[in-house]
């Protein structure tokens, strides 16, 4: 029997699949980048005075980036003042950064801190740091999408009901441009950007301007992208990384790989989700608190309502098991899932339900995999 590893939440958990019901496990064929490489790319940043830095995200990633972005510049006799900003709290950060010489110190990012944000978003050195992925409603996360989301609620509203939408569609930058092209005069962003392939590798990095870094990293993303020529009938998910477990993050390893399974199949996602729902959208459906209808009649967005409707456009076609932290009663009356302790008693459950014989796919790292 193959021994088997998939991330869940900061560890990774051991899954037993007997040789007979393995159909194979996939993975992108991307190289880890050293740091000696990192490094020298963010060698080639100038700056000068003060300058902000923004995190996208906080995960082992950025944390790492950010702290050798800070070791090259702590010595810098014209660099005076360093702001970070970030999205989430994290200890790890705190104490990694704040050792560091001219940090003055770590912002979380409210509703007030943005409104300074935008402020300086066009006249100030700023470095925003990003992780490039598939998305299902802009077609990537990262660069002028991610930060679009940290500072423009109103901007993002607007993609949203830019076109009908029934079926997750990661990869398709239609409404991604609509965002991209509100960016295109940042010139005072330098944005770095990468691409994750597990808990603590960086796959790909690139440095440079917002839109053009980005454009550089979704060419990037879409070698990642797989056509199957045999649909799976089970298959065994995880989109978990370090620091960055929710159930947002999970369904979207759904939502990058469900075209290559066949209807009735079946899906368990392994979701720590440490984070929680991920999304408000997510928690206010768990706690029987969103009105879907009266939302879009009033053409309102809230985080993660996209996520709601495709779960209803595509929840009958397929069975899907998660083994998470999450309440039951959420999971499985609210979100019809099937809710399992342990990864291996949904791989019993599913060799149950498909046949001795059947076969299980396993992708352990599906943010950056995506299937047409």
């Amino acid at each position: 029997m193959p021994e088997i590893w998939i991330p869940y939440g900061d560890v990774e958990v051991s899954v037993d699949i007997n040789t007979e019901n393995l159909l194979g496990v996939i993975k992108n064929k991307n190289k880890n980048i050293d740091i000696e490489t990192i490094i020298k790319k963010i060698k080639k940043i100038k700056l000068n005075h003060t300058f902000i830095i923004i995190l996208g995200n906080v995960s082992t990633q950025t944390i790492l980036i950010c702290k050798e972005l800070l070791n090259i510049f702590k010595d810098e006799e014209t660099i005076k003042k360093i702001q970070v900003y970030t999205i989430k709290n994290n200890k790890e950060l705190q104490n990694s950064l704040l050792k560091l010489n001219k940090v003055n110190e770590i912002i979380y990012i409210n509703n007030q801190v943005k409104k300074i944000i935008k402020e300086k978003i066009h006249s100030e050195n700023i470095i925003f740091i990003s992780e490039a992925s598939f998305n299902p409603l802009f077609g990537f996360n990262g660069g002028p999408i991610t930060l679009a989301k940290i500072l423009n609620e109103q901007l993002i509203n607007e993609a949203f009901y830019n076109q009908e939408l029934f079926l997750p569609n990661p990869g398709n930058n239609k409404i991604g441009n609509i965002i991209e092209k509100e960016y295109k005069e940042c010139n005072n962003i330098t944005s770095i950007e990468f691409i994750s392939e597990n808990n603590e590798n960086i796959a790909e990095i690139e440095i440079g301007k917002l839109n053009y870094t980005h454009n550089l990293m979704k060419e990037k993303l879409n070698n990642n992208i797989r056509n199957s020529e045999k649909k799976f009938q089970s298959g065994i998910l995880s989109c978990d990384k370090k620091y960055n477990s929710s159930l947002t993050r999970s369904l979207n390893g759904i939502w990058n790989t469900y075209t290559s399974f066949t209807e009735k199949s079946t899906i368990t996602i392994l979701s720590e989700s440490s984070n929680g729902f991920g999304s408000e959208a997510l928690q206010l459906f768990a706690n029987n608190q969103l009105n879907i209808k009266n939302i879009i009649k009033e053409k309102r967005y809230i985080e993660g309502l996209e996520n709601i409707i495709f779960l209803k456009n595509i929840s009958e076609n397929f069975m899907i098991n998660i083994v998470s932290t999450l309440p039951n009663y959420y999971m499985e009356k609210k979100f019809k899932f099937r809710t399992f302790k342990k990864a291996n008693d949904a791989v019993s459950s599913s060799i149950r339900r498909h046949g001795k014989s059947s076969q299980i796919v396993v992708i352990p790292h599906t943010s950056n995999i995506l299937f047409k």
